[in-house]
């Protein structure tokens, strides 16, 4: 069957832009950002607030403190999206854990916070020198983690991240990918890749 050269030539040119268009966007993934806005791009926050702080009691009264820059509350499903969330706790021991990061959504049927973008958790020395730690250096030091994401579960004080951590107190540094944390029992569980630097005072 014979086939008219024209023709041929305009489904060429037609695939050809095909091809180009799939290569241009096989790598166009989104962003969290744009996740946080919701796939709906038609979907409208249900209210608005700026420069809000809000405080999240648990069973036993004790309160999170979380203040932002801005906040977007979706109803379906129901998240707040943060902007500059700063989150402040105090343990089972009386510590105070603040965490501070670019922006979160947090959950509030099950208190679960994601915090992304530069990402800072901080928590207090420890003021009685019989507790102990299974973090490094002495207990009169604050200790640091840092990474671009952690995950929050408020009810339990529980934190994860999958991400690359670094995790500081005093002079002694490690490093390590993934992390779990249970912040009132003081214990830190590295996944992989530890390394890091001790330092004995």
């Amino acid at each position: 069957m014979a086939v008219n050269k024209t023709s041929s030539q305009a489904l060429l040119i037609i695939l050809l832009a095909i091809g180009s268009y799939a290569l241009l966007h096989e790598n166009d993934t989104p962003s969290i950002s744009s996740y946080n806005a919701g796939q709906n791009k038609a979907e409208k926050p249900s209210a608005f607030i700026k420069d809000g702080q809000f405080k999240i009691y648990d069973k036993n009264g004790q309160a999170t403190n979380l203040s932002s820059k801005k906040a977007l509350y979706y109803s379906d499903p129901k998240r707040i999206l943060i902007q500059s969330p700063s989150i402040s706790f105090k343990t089972s021991n009386g510590q105070t854990v603040t965490l501070n990061a670019k922006e979160g959504v947090f959950h509030p049927e099950d208190e679960r916070l994601l915090l992304s973008g530069g990402v800072i958790i901080q928590q207090s020395a420890t003021t009685n020198p019989k507790q102990t730690t299974h973090l490094p250096s002495n207990d009169n030091e604050d200790w640091i983690l840092q990474s671009e994401e952690f995950e929050l579960n408020n009810k339990s004080h529980f934190i994860s991240t999958d991400q690359a951590v670094t995790m500081t107190k005093g002079q002694s540094l490690i490093r390590a990918v993934g992390l779990n944390a249970w912040i009132d029992e003081k214990k830190i569980e590295l996944l992989s890749d530890v390394r890091g630097r001790y330092v004995f005072n």
